[in-house]
């Protein structure tokens, strides 16, 4: 599909406007349009003043209804692995949102890669959402509820590995949790999740050192008489 740069910038423009006056029904209408949609969602990706967010970053901020995701997804799927100018994909930007865990357990199962994605303070999407002090947009003073056991679930089930994972300040998702006052019941779950990890490692390492010990087997000296001259 070939647009002008005009009236390609007059469609971000209107896209941009229902996502945030959250006129869902009429920002269906144009994700059906999967030709149209995904060009303008690649426009924008390029677009320096958007600083590499797609559509899809732009619509998780407001926690949108899920068959309004579904269409997104549907119609520029690519969209999921995209990574704005700090590294975030539109599940970090769910989970620094306080988005829903019906839609992070979305994009988890869309893209499960990106839970295990840092930006560039190091954070996994896990650690947004522990964080409810996080602020990913300026200006942005929403206060955010502590996380739900059912949005740690659901990143855990992307990658276990995200719970022992510390970003640039040396904080790791269960201390977030702790610090933001998180439900008993998350924290014991993230330290479940924790000695889970930390035992398959340890059982690991144990066997791939009873591997290296079968290897090396010890040296048979041979009979004298092999080794004499005839």
């Amino acid at each position: 599909m070939t647009l002008s740069i005009n009236k390609l910038m007059n469609y971000v423009a209107i896209v941009l406007d229902l996502i945030h006056c959250q006129e869902w029904a009429a920002l269906e209408k144009v994700a059906t349009e999967h030709k149209l949609f995904k060009v303008l969602s690649e426009h924008i990706q390029k677009c320096d003043e958007f600083n590499g967010m797609t559509l899809l970053h732009a619509v998780v901020k407001y926690n949108p209804p899920l068959h309004i995701l579904d269409a997104m997804i549907d119609a520029h799927g690519d969209a999921l692995m995209g990574q704005d100018c700090v590294g975030r994909t539109p599940l970090h930007v769910a989970c620094g949102t306080g988005a829903s865990a019906e839609i992070i357990r979305r994009l988890v199962k869309a893209y499960p890669q990106a839970c295990d994605l840092q930006d560039e303070d190091g954070r996994l999407p896990l650690h947004l959402a522990c964080d409810i002090e996080c602020v990913l947009f300026e200006g942005d003073q929403t206060e955010r509820a502590s996380p739900t056991i059912d949005v740690v679930r659901a990143l855990l089930s992307g990658s276990l590995r995200s719970v022992l994972v510390e970003d640039e300040d040396e904080m790791s998702p269960i201390e977030y949790a702790i610090v933001s006052d998180a439900n008993i019941n998350v924290v014991k779950l993230l330290q479940k999740a924790s000695m889970t990890l930390r035992r398959q490692e340890a059982q690991t390492s144990k066997a791939t050192a009873r591997s290296h010990a079968a290897e090396i087997r010890p040296i048979v000296p041979l009979p004298r008489s092999v080794l004499s001259y005839c």
